[in-house]
């Protein structure tokens, strides 16, 4: 069977593998007397008797475990309030026009907060105000681009290169 050699202790074990009695079934076995408790191990039951697992709690990732703990303890009155609010404060708008304002004024929070935390970072450093450039203008600098509209390279390559050899995006078939 599975290609394995199997070598039996007597024949009466023999004869029995061969026709598929099962070890537990038969009670002069290692096996059932394991499963019917026939034989006193000792050991084994006191080891099992001293382990005992110890139940610990820990915040899941973006909330801490005194703020799990804040909502296991918040009543029904204070998740409706809690709900309330934050519904107040995210209405989508519904108008194509005041969606974009809405995205437009998220975009200024965003790049103020990180203007901020990128003059915070500075500061100690350099100990001079940020902006660090001649004349007006505030120091505002694009990040990538190199001045040309578009989203072109700065390379000079035609839209459409993509890598491939060969002129023309149709090319012979």
């Amino acid at each position: 069977r599975d290609g394995k050699k199997l070598e039996f202790v007597t024949c009466k074990t023999r004869h029995l593998f061969l026709a598929n009695r099962k070890a537990l079934n038969s009670r002069w076995t290692k096996s059932w007397r394991r499963a019917h408790k026939k034989e006193s191990i000792l050991r084994s039951v006191k080891k099992n008797k001293n382990k005992k697992t110890l139940k610990t709690e820990r915040g899941i990732e973006g909330l801490s475990l005194q703020e799990l703990i804040r909502r296991k303890e918040m009543t029904a009155e204070q998740r409706k309030k809690e709900r309330a609010e934050k519904s107040k404060s995210q209405q989508k708008p519904a108008t194509r026009q005041a969606k974009k304002a809405d995205l437009n004024a998220r975009l200024r929070a965003l790049r103020k907060k990180k203007k901020e935390a990128e003059a915070a970072k500075n500061a100690p450093a350099g100990d001079k105000k940020s902006g660090g450039g001649k004349g007006k203008g505030g120091g505002q600098q694009k990040k990538s681009g190199g001045g040309k509209k578009g989203g072109q390279k700065a390379g000079g390559q035609k839209k459409g290169g993509g890598g491939k050899k060969g002129g023309k995006k149709g090319g012979k078939k």
